[in-house]
């Protein structure tokens, strides 16, 4: 609903503190609608309606611009994953926002938001999934490695890191795109292996148990 969505997008941008610090960030009337719209049947068009708001007003980026108040736009978004069920589809939506956040921000507290929504996504799509990982969930990092890989090869091993804490195989899906994307790095640059970032990928891979050890020795083996 286009009014709707001109109504929702309107009153986050009024009410939306300049600082996530800022008080009442949780009596938001976005999230106030939310919460009082107690039948289920009311909250999933809403909040899919503030979703996509959320990312199409105030989770673009565009070049190297960052959006405005982007720690309380993370803020906003965690909270709204606290009071409500997360759907997989909602992370497919919000999830290359955060991880651009990730890797091209350095504030602490936007890191540090970004990955606490992180860990909320990736924990939502376990539980979404029955304990096997999304397909969507993959499909967003695999999209994300091949177009970034190249450029924030050493961030990128960092968010998977904190991704195989929480689940390992989400990260073991990815190993054929992490090891193709360092492997073209390679190519591109022309300069052999990069032994630098080799130690970085096996840093990650040291987490992911025999997989990773599995991985690790293919690395090593092949000259291509």
């Amino acid at each position: 609903n286009q009014l709707l969505g001109s109504v929702i997008e309107q009153y986050i941008g009024r009410f939306l503190p300049a600082s996530p610090h800022g008080l009442g960030l949780g009596q938001h009337p976005v999230l106030l609608a939310l919460r009082n719209s107690s039948a289920a049947s009311a909250i999933t068009p809403l909040k899919k309606c503030i979703i996509q708001v959320i990312r199409k007003s105030y989770f673009e980026f565009k070049g190297s611009l960052l959006p405005p108040r982007l720690a309380s736009v993370l803020a906003f978004i965690l909270q709204l994953f606290k009071e409500t069920n997360i759907d997989i589809s909602e992370v497919e939506l919000l999830l290359p926002g955060v991880l651009k956040c990730l890797v091209l921000v350095s504030e602490p507290q936007v890191k540090r938001l970004a990955t606490e929504n992180l860990q909320y996504m990736v924990k939502a799509c376990q539980v979404g999934s029955e304990g096997e990982p999304a397909a969507q969930l993959t499909s967003v990092f695999r999209h994300f490695i091949q177009d970034h890989g190249m450029r924030y090869d050493y961030q990128i091993y960092g968010i998977l890191e904190t991704v195989a804490s929480l689940d390992q195989q989400v990260v073991i899906n990815l190993l054929s795109t992490l090891t193709q994307s360092l492997k073209d790095s390679e190519r591109k640059w022309g300069f052999g292996r990069n032994i630098a970032q080799r130690e970085a990928y096996i840093k990650l891979l040291s987490h992911l148990g025999q997989v990773g050890q599995d991985e690790m020795q293919r690395l090593e083996s092949d000259n291509t």
